[in-house]
């Protein structure tokens, strides 16, 4: 059975909270872990399985659904990264 597409809404929420939480890791690679840096990446993690939750389902489904949406999310930034790249070559 296909799924239905997401709404633009939750694909917007998704990108931005995982690029929220890559930031976040970097900056804990780069500078280490401090209580806004831990803040922050608590928001990310709770922004993206917030719509996970609503959706209901069983404890199966909603962790492979947040892990779903990360990689939706990180996709998405790399797309947008890409073709912002791909922009400024083709002028």
């Amino acid at each position: 059975m296909p799924k239905e597409p997401k709404p633009l809404k939750i694909r917007v929420l998704n990108a931005a909270c995982s690029l929220t939480l890559l930031a976040s890791l970097g900056y804990i690679f780069f500078a280490g872990a401090n209580l806004i840096v831990l803040g922050a990446i608590t928001a990310a993690l709770a922004g993206v399985a917030t719509p996970v939750m609503i959706d209901g389902g069983g404890i199966l489904e909603t962790v492979l659904g947040v892990v779903e949406a990360l990689i939706e999310g990180i996709a998405a930034v790399v797309e947008g990264v890409c073709n912002a790249i791909s922009a400024l070559f083709s002028w």
